[in-house]
């Protein structure tokens, strides 16, 4: 078994030989992601912040041996990063905690949401999308109506989840809350902008987290404060959400709602295109790559 300084070493060498491809690739850096389908945010982010070639890296040899990918593998770097290998995350609810050493001057870039899915579920951009590819369909739907219905429903739980995290207290997981908004797709959540699935999300949120906000001495005034100073509001709690419930719920009503055309919702609508340097999120992410030495 490797000790700790041996193992800091394999990375550090790690290290120096992405930071070596870049040069031989004639790249301006080589940049470790969670997993392959990451690119689909970072790259256009760092097109638009950042222009220039990068040799992207999807998964690296664990200590151990085994190839490994996410962001617990990414961070195992971050000792050995530069400005010719660094690393992008996913914030999860790093942001919203507050963990020290996670922003450019560390070079480690981070979405500011959730995760990166997040960012392609910014409900004008989504609609002005269907109003463009599918014009005959995007009366059918307003997801500006069912995203903001989504965030006002999830932002009360996800305070409680934050507080009782930061507090220490037991009874609520990551786990639990990313299993109780885990929505599937029924039949008629197309009708009032998806008012039913809405409401099946309240009720499986609200049947745990009342008596716990009970329990606790859960003060909502008081933590809507205290988010609110790092930006988390009722407007956009769905952005600091658990990423793939999000977009996974998004993606079913889509398909849905594309049934029977020829136009993909999750390629040619969902991953459209970024909402470049309309809410904090997306600016504050976009920034942290522009000032990268």
């Amino acid at each position: 078994m490797r000790t700790a300084s041996q193992i800091a070493a394999y990375y550090k060498q790690l290290a120096t030989d992405y930071a070596g491809q870049a040069l031989l690739r004639r790249c301006r850096a080589s940049i470790h992601l969670e997993n392959r389908d990451d690119e689909w945010y970072w790259d256009r982010m760092l097109q638009k912040y950042r222009p220039g070639t990068y040799n992207y890296i999807y998964y690296s040899r664990h200590e151990a041996g085994a190839q490994t990918s996410g962001c617990t593998q990414c961070l195992q770097f971050r000792e050995h990063l530069s400005s010719l290998f660094f690393i992008c995350i996913d914030s999860d609810y790093r942001y919203l905690r507050q963990e020290s050493g996670i922003d450019y001057r560390y070079y480690i870039c981070q979405t500011y949401t959730y995760s990166w899915e997040n960012h392609y579920c910014v409900a004008e951009r989504l609609q002005e999308s269907l109003l463009r590819k599918l014009p005959e369909r995007s009366s059918l739907f307003d997801f500006n109506i069912f995203l903001k219905s989504y965030s006002s429903v999830v932002y009360r739980p996800l305070l409680l989840y934050l507080f009782m995290d930061r507090k220490g207290l037991p009874g609520f997981t990551q786990k639990t809350l990313n299993g109780l908004s885990a929505l599937q797709y029924q039949t008629g959540d197309l009708a009032d902008n998806g008012a039913a699935a809405i409401q099946r999300l309240r009720a499986s949120l609200e049947s745990f987290t009342n008596p716990l906000e009970i329990q606790t001495g859960f003060d909502i005034e008081q933590e809507k404060s205290f988010y609110a100073v790092l930006g988390l509001s009722e407007e956009n709690a769905f952005l600091h959400f658990r990423g793939h419930n999000v977009y996974d719920m998004v993606r079913s009503i889509g398909r849905h709602l594309c049934s029977g055309t020829n136009v993909s919702f999750e390629y040619d609508i969902l991953l459209d295109y970024l909402a470049f340097d309309t809410y904090w999120e997306i600016k504050k992410s976009g920034e942290n790559l522009s000032l990268l030495s």
